[in-house]
């Protein structure tokens, strides 16, 4: 009996042994702050773009050849300074742009040889080569040369006129001087010009926040 009493006393203190705790997990060391991944950014959507707006309305009145007078012919300038030269006109030259083709050169000085050409007299039979009469200058006929004077210039102005053509058959009438002086004189009115060789026009027609733009070329 003894034997058996020790043997259930060793057993139930092995049974009232208590078990060791299970280890406790580490702490990870956290991640410093400059290796931390930033977030994403937020996208953001783009805003549209506005349509353009709507071209202005460009109103244009064009009127051919003009010829306010000229000094070259009899009774060819005038009376009045010209002031009622276009006055019946003047109602319809409104406009954006009011556009006409300026025949004629801007000048108070200078002779115009377009209208002189060489003549040749036929020699005589059996005359003598030296005693011939030499060429001379006739006219042509039904050529005409126009100088008008730089006063009347500003009546284009009166009447309306924006922008006026130079490339046509008289612009030269008094060579390269002549351009020049009407050059210089529409320049000084303020008048668009286009037509002489690297002269064009680019204009702006703005209404609100419309713009058009207008190019002018002219060519002879």
């Amino acid at each position: 009996m003894r034997r058996c009493a020790r043997g259930l006393l060793v057993l139930g203190v092995l049974g009232c042994a208590k078990s060791a705790p299970p280890a406790q997990p580490r702490p990870e060391p956290s991640a410093r702050p400059d290796t931390l991944t930033p977030p994403p950014s937020p996208l953001i959507e783009p805003s549209p773009t506005p349509p353009p707006p709507p071209p202005a309305a460009v109103r244009l009145a064009f009127v051919g050849d003009i010829n306010l007078g000229t000094s070259t012919l009899p009774d060819g300038v005038p009376p009045d300074s010209g002031r009622g030269l276009l006055k019946k006109a003047r109602p319809s030259l409104t406009g954006d742009l009011v556009v006409g083709n300026f025949e004629g050169v801007l000048a108070d000085t200078g002779t115009s040889t377009k209208c002189l050409t060489k003549v040749t007299p036929r020699r005589s039979r059996g005359g003598h080569p030296s005693r011939q009469p030499a060429e001379t200058l006739v006219t042509r006929p039904n050529c005409y040369a126009f100088r008008t004077p730089t006063w009347l210039a500003p009546r284009l102005v009166e009447a309306g006129f924006t922008h006026l053509n130079l490339a046509n058959n008289h612009a030269n009438d008094l060579g390269p001087g002549g351009r020049a002086s009407t050059e210089g004189i529409l320049d000084s009115l303020g008048v668009g010009l286009y037509g002489p060789l690297g002269r064009t026009v680019i204009d702006t027609v703005k209404r609100g926040d419309s713009l058009t733009t207008v190019g002018l070329i002219g060519y002879s």
